[in-house]
């Protein structure tokens, strides 16, 4: 099975490093955006990745915006949140805008193994379903 193409899309230099140091490793179709507008790009091209994890821990809002952008942009994208822990209302506030899931920073490997194979079953039951 091809790995995801996944888009991490983050304002902080230090949470792209230690995302990418946990998903290299087993995701090798990679790519970060270290601003939402070059996020928005990457999203409105082709391949279209298929999960993207948005930061929305820091303090300016534009991460719930940019949510709502990528909502309107391509309505059946993977979107997952990664927050710093005790931020819980960003995380209801992008989980009610369409997130699927989120993630605590400081990441772990296994929950994001966990949220793709979550994600995966989903898509699997959309396509079984587009089949009826």
């Amino acid at each position: 099975m091809l790995s995801p193409h996944i888009l991490v899309i983050g304002s902080e230099s230090a949470t792209l490093h230690a995302v990418n140091a946990v998903l290299a490793n087993n995701f090798s179709r990679l790519a970060e955006a270290a601003t939402e507008a070059e996020g928005l790009a990457r999203v409105q091209s082709e391949p279209a990745p298929d999960l993207v994890l948005l930061e929305v821990s820091s303090g300016n809002g534009r991460a719930l915006h940019t949510l709502q952008q990528l909502r309107s942009l391509r309505p059946g994208l993977a979107i997952v949140v990664l927050s710093a822990l005790g931020n819980n209302r960003r995380v209801v506030d992008a989980i009610r805008l369409g997130a699927q899931d989120y993630l605590n920073m400081p990441l772990q490997e296994s929950e994001l193994q966990e949220v793709n194979n979550k994600l995966e079953a989903l898509r699997s039951a959309i396509k079984m379903a587009e089949r009826i």
